[in-house]
C-alpha cells in the first residue's frame, strides 16, 4: 500500500469508525490491534473535546458536563476536523447548535457559542497601529467632508435575540445566569484594545448605522448624510464627530485618510 493511501485509511478510521485499516496493522505483544488502534482514536477525539473544551469555557459552564459531552459527541461525529490547525475545528459549532436537537429548542446555546468564537477572533486579529486624537484633530478643515476611516482588523460585530452576552458576563463573574430572555435584534461592538484584552460593548441603532457605513468606506460627509435618518440636521456632524472620537479612544481607529 502506497503512504498515502495508508494515511488516507488512518484517516478515515480516526474520524468515520473505517475499520479496513486494521489489515495493514501488524500484531505485537499481548494488546489487540482492535486495541491499538483505538488507543489511538480515542486519544484524537480527546483531543478534539479539549479543543472545544479550551474555546468555549462559558458554553461548558452553561450546558453542564452531561449536555456538552453530548454536543461534543455529536459535533465531532458531524464536522470532522478538516483543517491542520485545531485553531478552526470549531468555527461550525453555532450552526450546529442552531441545528442539532436538543440544543435547537434553546437558541441562545448557539449564540453563546457564536459569541466566544467571536471573541477567539478578535484576540487573533492581526496586529494594527491605533491612531491618536492628534491625528483627527491635525485633519485640515476643507479635508474633513472626504475623511474615511479604517478600523482595526479585529473589530467585530456580535449580533444576538436573545440576553446571551449577559447571560456570558454572568457565568464569566461566577454568578447564576439570568433567565433566558428574547429581546429586539441587538448588536454588540467588540475589538482588542491598546492593551490586547478583548472588549465589547452594546451598539445602538445609529451607531451600529455609523458602524457599517464606516467599513462600507464612507466618508465623513456620506456618515452624516446616513444620520440624516435618525436625527436633526444641526445635531449630525456633532455625534458622527463623537462617535469617531470614542472609537479613537479605544483604539479601533488605524487610519485617517
Amino acid at each position: 500500500m502506497k503512504l498515502e493511501q495508508l494515511q488516507q485509511n488512518f484517516i478515515e478510521f480516526l474520524t468515520v469508525g473505517d475499520d479496513s485499516l486494521s489489515q495493514h496493522v501488524v500484531n505485537q505483544g499481548p494488546v489487540t490491534t482492535h486495541t491499538r488502534l483505538h488507543i489511538y482514536a480515542n486519544a484524537y477525539r480527546q483531543r478534539l473535546r479539549e479543543t472545544i473544551d479550551n474555546d468555549h469555557p462559558i458554553l461548558g459552564v452553561y450546558l453542564g458536563d452531561k449536555l456538552f459531552d453530548k454536543m461534543v459527541s455529536g459535533y465531532i461525529n458531524s464536522n470532522p476536523s478538516s483543517s491542520y490547525s485545531l485553531r478552526y475545528f470549531a468555527d461550525r459549532l453555532p450552526i450546529f447548535l442552531r441545528d442539532a436537537a436538543p440544543f435547537r429548542e434553546h437558541p441562545i446555546i448557539a449564540e453563546l457559542a457564536e459569541f466566544e468564537r467571536k471573541l477567539l477572533t478578535v484576540f487573533d486579529a492581526p496586529d494594527a497601529e491605533p491612531v491618536l486624537i492628534s491625528a483627527l484633530l491635525e485633519q485640515p478643515q476643507e479635508s474633513w467632508p472626504n475623511m474615511t476611516l479604517r478600523l482595526h482588523p479585529s473589530v467585530q460585530v456580535f449580533t444576538c435575540e436573545w440576553n446571551t452576552v449577559e447571560t456570558w458576563q454572568a457565568i464569566k463573574s461566577e454568578k447564576s445566569p439570568p433567565h433566558n430572555k428574547r429581546d429586539a435584534q441587538r448588536k454588540w461592538l467588540m475589538w482588542r484594545n491598546k492593551d490586547r484584552l478583548t472588549e465589547f460593548s452594546s451598539l445602538s441603532a445609529v451607531q451600529n448605522t455609523v458602524l457599517r457605513a464606516t467599513l462600507s468606506g464612507q466618508n465623513f460627509s456620506q456618515l452624516c448624510e446616513v444620520l440624516l435618518d435618525f436625527l436633526p440636521a444641526e445635531e449630525v456632524s456633532q455625534l458622527a464627530l463623537e462617535t469617531i472620537m470614542e472609537w479613537i479612544n479605544n483604539g479601533i481607529v488605524t487610519k485617517l485618510s
